[in-house]
């Protein structure tokens, strides 16, 4: 595959800067500024009906999509997806602006992500500096921008021609041009941009990213699926599946990392609901704050401290069910009803993730004794 049909692919997934991010342009004699301020709305060309539209106030980026999945022509009746990101903070709030009722979705980015296919930087020419086998065909003036027309040449059969501000690195406008095939195919152009500060009110958060609502998982398999087995191996058994022992016990409860028997301590917080049995069951929220520590509320669902020695979180007497919380911050959190079992009079609960990947999910385990011989029994 050539890096233009490589390029054209990703466009069609509406990353058109994304490409220009990766594919040097030209050599300029000073390199181009992104703007600390601005409002761009691109239209994407190659496929169904697509706009994003980026804001930027200072540090925060706010990205708009909407799109047309229907292809009736009518970009207001599909998408209205919303993301707001923080550039100090490296935080990131993704909702639908039109449905309250779609959970809003907290994560956190790197600077690399910006140029991904989600967060798309309208401001990517300026990345591509070092290319020699780009030719300037002319300038031409887009919206008011004075630009300079790139176009490669290092693919015989097609070449990308590209419209960028100098001043600034935005891409105005991208085709595809193939002369043998008397190809000239408009893949993306800008339709406004402004450089005015646009309005503080549009970087308000709304109200269903202010509290993130935790679900508890059950037993219970979705429709056409079989029922989640027990035996998790020789040495541990689902935490998700009943009915729970008889005898009580005392849990110790960890976070283990994938692949290691030692609990993370640092960067999350826990809590628990011993009596979750009300009728409909409880509504349980995460609020956070800027530096990502949660305030837990919601039915009994209350924080407990871990043992300052070990680490572990120990509840003696555990009931039958129970559900627990473990929030990673902003990098996520996962929670559960727990059926009790007890293998010996103290046993470990521990739930398996990845700690830089918790959306991956993860495991919740009673360990019977010998999986790990040091444990506490």
């Amino acid at each position: 595959m050539t890096k233009v049909s490589k390029l054209i692919r990703n466009l069609i997934r509406f990353s058109g800067c994304t490409a220009i991010a990766a594919y040097p342009l030209a050599l300029w004699a000073q390199a181009p500024a992104e703007p600390s301020a601005y409002t761009v709305s691109v239209k994407n060309l190659s496929g169904p009906p697509f706009v994003t539209t980026s804001y930027r106030l200072g540090p925060q980026v706010l990205v708009d999509y909407t799109g047309d999945p229907q292809e009736t022509g009518d970009p207001s009746q599909g998408t209205h997806r919303r993301m707001l990101l923080n550039l100090n903070t490296r935080i990131r709030l993704t909702w639908d602006r039109v449905d309250a009722f779609v959970p809003c979705v907290r994560s956190n980015f790197t600077p690399e992500d910006r140029y991904g296919d989600d967060l798309q930087d309208p401001f990517v020419g300026g990345n591509a500096l070092a290319s020699k086998t780009a030719r300037q065909l002319g300038t031409e003036s887009i919206l008011g921008i004075a630009t300079r027309i790139l176009e490669t040449t290092d693919d015989p059969n097609a070449a990308l021609r590209t419209w960028v501000d100098p001043r600034t690195g935005l891409v105005m406008k991208l085709m595809l041009v193939s002369p043998a095939a008397g190809l000239r195919r408009p893949l993306f152009e800008v339709m406004h941009v402004s450089f005015e500060p646009p309005p503080v009110s549009l970087f308000a958060v709304p109200p269903q990213c202010n509290a993130f609502t935790i679900l508890p998982q059950t037993d219970a398999a979705p429709e056409g699926s079989s029922a989640p087995t027990g035996p998790m191996g020789e040495l541990a058994w689902n935490g998700l599946v009943g009915p729970a022992t008889k005898e009580s016990c005392t849990m110790l409860f960890r976070v283990v990392e994938m692949g290691s028997d030692k609990p993370l301590t640092r960067g999350i917080q826990v809590a628990l609901d011993l009596a979750p049995g009300a009728k409909p069951s409880p509504y349980y929220s995460a609020r956070l704050d800027e530096q990502g520590h949660a305030t837990i509320s919601g039915g009994q669902l209350h924080e407990i401290a871990p043992d300052e020695s070990s680490g572990l979180y120990r509840i003696d007497n555990i009931p039958d069910e129970f559900v627990i919380d473990v929030e990673f911050g902003w990098n996520g959190s996962a929670a559960a009803k727990i059926y009790r079992h007890c293998f010996a009079p103290r046993t470990i609960l521990q739930y398996l993730t990845f700690p830089n990947s918790t959306h991956m999910g993860g495991n919740w385990e009673w360990v019977k004794p010998g999986m790990y011989p040091n444990d506490p029994q």
